[in-house]
């Protein structure tokens, strides 16, 4: 009854005295006289505590907006005026802390509090204006999808997917709700400056829960492949969503990952080795789009093409192909054709203790930097070609137990196949210089890979 008293004593000289200090010390008693109240009738327990914490917070939060509303200041100094409702809001978020701390032990209550959580600090947000309340909002909702989680008859295993559809619906609020205006990030600098844009706490806990996805489903290899898989999805969607290559990387590394850890899960006692066929289809699926994105224009190019031509201009001819140009240029076709590179010595790596893997899939990969020979007009990507067709045919010879001797010879025969090659392309070159001009980049090779053999 003495703290009652004091309450209303210290509201009323809050009024008589227009001084705000005064509802400081009356917010922070009425919390005790409820506990006091609660202990009194036996009610002290954290169902009721968190109850009336969260109860105060939002009676709080709502008196506050009225002395906002009838714009009561206290004027403490010329031109410095000090609002009513700040006494109000201060302890009001406070309690709602609190409420929070005392709910997580029980799950039920919990799952009520949090998402009372949510409505404070979505309304919140709203009235104020202020991105930086959508961050709690925005967290907070992921305890009680969780805690729904638990109660539901989902498989513990399960738990890392069952969060997809919340990361779908934070990307969809966050792209169609919130996102009015580009974020501008380029860099660092850049990233935190977008920190405050309303769109941001969704995209942030969006691509945190997409790594808990992972982990959480890494019990099961199945599993976990399913999860790299959407979470390649979720990356090469960014990309698109952003307009920005650089989440082709994450989302290209997370597909791979999910391609090898299928492979793994659907282990059947076959050779390590097996695995470089599914990379060498890879490597033609990465090259291919890579080469479609260079040939889309400069809407897909992420530095200034004159930046990019001064570098090129500091490196030799014969190293600067077409391919390699459009590597420099830094755009979206650079994530796939690096990509690209890295499947095709991985995969020649992974067969190298298989001969007879070994010519499939270094016959693939020569089979493949002749078409982008010919797709880029590449004068550099031949020689690769080439050195991978010799590869091919070592595998080969060591297959077949030869000779080094029969080797030379069948290497030499080899040398006169190219240049006979050579000459063909050349008349063919001659009869339709329009269509077949770009075959002309194997002349060259061709002749000087004859002579060396």
């Amino acid at each position: 009854y003495v703290l009652a008293l004091n309450t209303v004593v210290y509201a009323a000289s809050a009024y008589s005295f227009r001084q705000a200090v005064w509802l400081y010390l009356s917010n922070v008693l009425l919390p005790v006289v409820a506990l006091l109240l609660l202990h009194y009738n036996q009610l002290l327990d954290v169902t009721w505590v968190a109850a009336v914490f969260m109860g105060l917070a939002f009676g709080y939060v709502a008196v506050g907006q009225v002395f906002d509303r009838f714009q009561t200041v206290q004027r403490t100094r010329p031109g410095g005026l000090v609002s009513f409702a700040v006494p109000f809001y201060m302890p009001g978020y406070l309690l709602s802390a609190l409420a929070l701390a005392v709910a997580s032990g029980d799950r039920s209550l919990a799952l009520v509090i949090y998402s009372a959580g949510v409505v404070l600090y979505g309304a919140s947000a709203w009235i104020f204006r202020e991105p930086v309340f959508l961050y709690p909002a925005a967290w907070l909702v992921a305890v009680p999808y969780y805690l729904g989680m638990t109660l539901s008859p989902l498989p513990l295993d399960w738990y890392g997917l069952g969060w997809l559809p919340l990361i779908v619906g934070y990307m969809l609020v966050g792209r169609l709700v919130f996102h009015q205006e580009p974020l501008g990030i380029h860099n660092v600098r850049t990233f935190f400056s977008a920190l405050i844009r309303p769109a941001m706490p969704f995209y942030l806990l969006a691509y945190g829960l997409s790594v808990t996805m992972i982990v959480l489903s890494a019990a099961d290899m199945l599993l976990l492949s399913l999860a790299f898989g959407v979470a390649a999805a979720l990356y090469l969607a960014s990309g698109v969503l952003f307009r920005h290559a650089l989440w082709l990387y994450p989302g290209l590394a997370a597909l791979h990952l999910a391609m090898v850890v299928f492979l793994k899960a659907m282990d059947t006692g076959r050779p390590v080795s097996m695995v470089s066929l599914p990379l060498t289809a890879m490597t033609w699926l990465m090259a291919l789009i890579g080469t479609a994105f260079s040939r889309s224009g400069s809407a897909y190019q992420t530095r200034p093409v004159a930046a990019a031509d001064n570098e090129l201009g500091q490196i030799s001819g014969w190293a600067r192909g077409q391919m390699f140009t459009a590597i420099v240029r830094a755009g979206w076709a650079r994530p796939f054709l690096l990509f690209a590179i890295f499947d095709l010595l991985a995969s020649q790596i992974v067969a190298f203790y298989d001969p007879q893997l070994a010519i499939i899939v270094a016959g693939a990969n020569a089979l493949l930097l002749g078409l982008l020979a010919v797709l880029w007009v590449d004068p550099v990507l031949p020689y690769a070609a080439l050195a991978f067709g010799l590869l091919a045919a070592g595998f080969w010879f060591d297959l077949r137990g030869l000779s080094f001797a029969t080797s030379l010879s069948l290497a030499a025969g080899f040398g006169f196949a190219c240049y006979l090659l050579a000459l063909a392309i050349e008349w063919l070159v001659g009869l339709s210089a329009t269509r077949l001009k770009p075959l002309a980049i194997w002349n060259t090779p061709l002749v000087r890979a004859s002579v060396a053999l």
